[in-house]
């Protein structure tokens, strides 16, 4: 078997055609909160790809903050359903709204709703130590 370790800094956007299957393991998976981000969306591609066989995403440090809206990226990394509508899940679990701001509207997910059913569901793709 081979194995290669990237940095969050040097996640790659692929991982080579001669690899047939390959399984992603990621420390410090809070750093991954955002899907703007380049960091996120090159690991989204790695861990979605139908060679990937399983994704195990780690980390020791709370959610900054506590909202529910970073935690979608996590969900969409290990396939969880949650994961799959992103303007769903933040209608849903972050009180995402339109919002008016300036004359212009924006997307508000800052907010955080319907927590214990959050919790409930995703339990089964959460160890705790």
């Amino acid at each position: 078997y081979d194995i290669e370790i990237f940095s969050w800094a040097k996640v790659p956007a692929a991982i080579s055609r001669s690899v047939q299957h390959y399984v992603v393991i990621c420390d410090e998976a809070h750093a991954m909160q955002s899907m703007d981000s380049a960091r996120t969306k090159d690991t989204l591609s790695l861990v979605l790809a139908d060679r990937c066989k399983g994704v195990l995403l780690l980390t020791g440090t709370p959610m900054k903050n506590g909202r529910p809206s970073n935690l979608f990226p996590l969900l969409k990394a290990v396939r969880h359903p949650f994961g799959d509508k992103q303007r769903l899940y933040e209608a849903f679990f972050c009180n995402g709204q339109q919002k008016q701001y300036g004359g212009r509207y924006v997307w508000d997910n800052s907010g955080r709703s319907n927590l214990g059913l959050l919790k409930g569901h995703i339990t089964s793709h959460v160890f705790h130590k």
